[in-house]
């Protein structure tokens, strides 16, 4: 984890983060709540959100495979991943 956020940071500069962030624990682990926060983390990064708060733990283990889909879909309009912080 520790290798990921340092990753995660080399990207982006500190007057990059945005003073806004979007958590991802909340929710049952089921896809209705999946495609809900997919499309949460897709609308605010498209806002100008650049940090996300996750963890393999939230909504036993659903948070990350929803925000990676939200991921790959801001990468298909030029949003790339590097501009956004998880943490």
């Amino acid at each position: 984890a520790e290798d990921n956020v340092s990753t995660s940071l080399a990207s982006l500069e500190i007057d990059q983060l945005s003073g806004w962030g979007l958590g991802t624990h909340l929710g049952a682990a089921d896809r209705e709540t999946d495609s809900l926060v997919e499309t949460a983390v897709f609308q605010a990064v498209r806002g100008g959100v650049s940090m996300l708060d996750t963890a393999n733990i939230y909504r036993a283990g659903q948070a990350e495979v929803a925000i990676g889909r939200a991921l790959q879909r801001l990468e298909k309009i030029s949003i790339p991943r590097t501009q956004v912080f998880l943490c």
